[in-house]
């Protein structure tokens, strides 16, 4: 039997909820209000059908072959309506998008990418090309107001029969040595994964309200592409916000709108942007008002992940009846856990054995074709599992954005060794990576600290923006302070 694949999964929902919003395109006008507009899922349905027409022209015309894949970045930006259409419309044109974040800056780096992944064209938006020397063929995305100048039908034909092991889409790491690494997504993979998700919420009945859901990030990301997958299943909708990648939180004032005047009853996000809701519903509360501790106890969910939530913030949401989700340990582990520590508190590593069938590719395992996540937990008396951070050298921050922090540290000892005796790169569940060093002369101030991140920059060029050192983040400390053991900050 074929494998569900997403295309599948849209063309059902199509068929059966065509007139039910599925975006809520928004608007804001001078005043700072907010309203929202719906596009429904039959009109998704048009203006997908619409672009995928005009690629596989234009892209057949200069000669990329069907099944071939296709870069995509700047297209993706990843939380609006037009990057979702451009998306689904490569996949129903025949062809096998790669997902590059718009954080890669680097076009040397992002041509490395397409290069690996066999990549036959390039879809950028403007201002971000491809370095002169590229063989890639490169092309644009469609603007939306020209959607329409494109329609014709929605075609309901069935999809294409997929294999299990035929490639869906490529998706990359967050975090890198040189550059992100490849994963590449089968559609054996992602029906195993859509499975798991949709465990996480319970479709409602069909005369309640329907499920209106926010994206908990880029849906060129793991945790953004199969929400997305997930909210078309239960035929719920997806609201824009006014979070982009440089700025993924909103304000607490416009949580408001979104739910109040927008719908939003399930609220999909990362622990560190959690917090700062929980924490103006908490000021809100003190000082005699509860509108925000309303919206957010009248979500039917909040899911959050990527990382824990520190335990102040999570145990106050629990006490005032916020209906948290933490999706960190949703995967079920069991026997498969692997003592990875003889001190006094047993951790466990989360390991994925190679018959399970969310493994990933063979690249991303083991000699024994097993995948260590590198996360750790503690067991509890009650037989649950409390995440205890990572092991190695990987850290993850921001919207748990992985840092190899030893990378970092060995490039800052090759060249800042006059400047610097002893440091460690630190920031765990924290906002950004900060550096701990202990100075080789005492007055090595503001100076120094410049004259590390100028020493940086070529390094700088080919990574992430949250695997960059900044100069605030630079701490001297007195010699002889800084830790000898196992990281844990």
């Amino acid at each position: 039997m074929s494998p569900k694949t997403h295309l599948d999964i849209l063309n059902y929902r199509i068929s059966t909820h065509g007139g039910r919003p599925f975006y809520k395109l928004l608007h804001r006008d001078a005043n700072g209000s907010l309203t929202w507009t719906d596009v429904t899922y039959s009109e998704f349905g048009r203006d997908i059908d619409a672009v995928s027409r005009h690629f596989k022209s234009t892209m057949g015309s200069a000669g990329v072959p069907n099944g071939a894949v296709v870069g995509m970045q700047r297209v993706l930006y990843g939380l609006s309506y037009s990057d979702i259409v451009h998306m689904y419309a490569l996949c129903k044109a025949g062809y096998i998008p790669d997902m590059i974040t718009t954080s890669l800056t680097n076009a040397e780096v992002v041509l490395e990418m397409l290069r690996e992944s066999n990549a036959k064209a390039f879809l950028h938006a403007p201002g971000l090309g491809l370095p002169k020397t590229s063989e890639i063929p490169t092309f644009t995305p469609v603007p939306v107001s020209d959607f329409q100048n494109l329609q014709g039908e929605f075609d309901f034909s069935p999809a294409p029969t997929y294999n299990a092991e035929d490639l869906a889409f490529i998706q990359h790491t967050s975090g890198s040595t040189t550059r992100p690494k490849t994963v590449l997504c089968t559609n054996k993979w992602f029906q195993s994964v859509y499975n798991s998700w949709t465990s996480v919420w319970n479709p409602v009945d069909e005369d309640e309200p329907q499920d209106v859901f926010s994206l908990p990030g880029s849906v060129c990301q793991p945790s953004g592409f199969h929400a997305l997958c997930v909210g078309i299943h239960l035929g719920g909708a997806f609201i824009e916000t006014s979070a982009t990648p440089g700025n993924p939180l909103f304000p607490a004032d416009e949580l408001v709108q979104l739910a109040v005047k927008g719908g939003l009853n399930r609220l999909n996000t990362f622990a560190p942007l959690m917090i700062p809701h929980i924490m103006g519903a908490q000021a809100q509360f003190e000082a005699g008002e509860d509108t925000v501790l309303r919206v957010l106890q009248k979500m039917r969910s909040i899911v959050y992940g990527g990382m824990p939530m520190l335990p102040v913030f999570e145990d106050w949401g629990f006490e005032n009846k916020l209906p948290l989700m933490n999706t960190l340990g949703t995967t079920e582990t069991g026997e498969d856990l692997a003592k990875c520590s003889d001190n006094e508190e047993q951790l466990f590593a989360l390991v994925v054995l190679p018959t399970s069938v969310n493994i990933p590719q063979r690249a991303s395992c083991d000699e024994s074709g097993k995948f260590y996540t590198g996360d750790l937990f503690s067991q509890n008396e009650n037989g649950t599992y409390s995440h205890r951070g990572r092991n190695g050298d990987w850290i993850k921050v921001g919207n748990a954005y992985l840092i190899d922090t030893k990378t970092i540290e060995e490039h800052i000892k090759t060249t800042c060794s006059d400047l610097i005796k002893e440091h460690v790169i630190v920031g765990t569940n924290r906002p950004a990576i900060a550096l701990l060093a202990e100075a080789t002369h005492p007055d090595c101030g503001d100076e120094g600290k410049h004259t590390i991140i100028q020493r940086m920059t070529a390094f700088h060029e080919r990574r992430m923006p949250w695997e960059r050192l900044v100069w605030s983040n630079i701490l001297f400390v007195p010699r002889g302070t800084l830790p000898r053991t196992v990281r844990q900050v």
